[in-house]
């Protein structure tokens, strides 16, 4: 049976969501702030909201939503073991192939967010440039979940990581964009 969470759990959350800024004050009397309205609209943690609700603020609220789906999505880069790989040779290769795809996205920043932002760039950018992609959204679906899997394959990633990624930033991207409004 569901129970009625405690006072002190209350107050607690309360004084996070304050901290954070999501509402006015830890008061009982407290609204919600343009923040907070952000963040019942967006299925990302509180933090990474506030890393959307800052980038539009500033102006790069493409980038925030990028950075904000990387980092609530699991790493789309291969991590060989070799536990399930039984040829030696063969896990060298993977390790070196996998190892390639970071430096090569990595770019000299040692960040792993920017390292998947680019990943995600990179993605974008060569979608855009392969395939020209109009009419309804099963074909758009197909297109891209056939250049995931190709860029993929090419990079050393998990595909269904991969694509979890893409997802993440559309899903993301169109639920900021209704919610700043289309003029913002």
């Amino acid at each position: 049976m569901v129970q009625a969470p405690s006072l002190a759990s209350i107050g607690t959350a309360r004084t996070k969501n304050a901290e954070l800024g999501v509402i006015t004050s830890a008061t009982e009397a407290s609204t919600i702030t343009s923040l907070g309205r952000l963040c019942l609209q967006l299925p990302i943690d509180l933090r990474l909201a506030r890393l959307v609700w800052l980038g539009c603020l500033m102006g790069v609220a493409a980038d925030a939503v990028v950075l904000a789906s990387v980092l609530s999505s699991m790493d789309p880069f291969s991590s060989p073991s070799p536990l399930f790989l039984r040829e030696e040779h063969v896990f060298i290769e993977r390790l070196r192939a996998a190892t390639s795809a970071r430096l090569l996205f990595d770019g000299g920043a040692l960040s792993e967010p920017l390292m998947q932002r680019q990943l995600f760039l990179e993605w974008c950018t060569q979608f855009h440039e392969k395939e020209w992609v109009y009419g309804d959204k099963e074909r758009v679906f197909q297109a891209r979940r056939r250049h995931t899997a190709d860029f993929a394959w090419r990079f050393s990633l998990q595909r269904g990581r991969m694509e979890h990624v893409v997802s993440q930033v559309l899903d993301l991207s169109l639920r900021v964009f209704r919610a700043c409004g289309g003029g913002s």
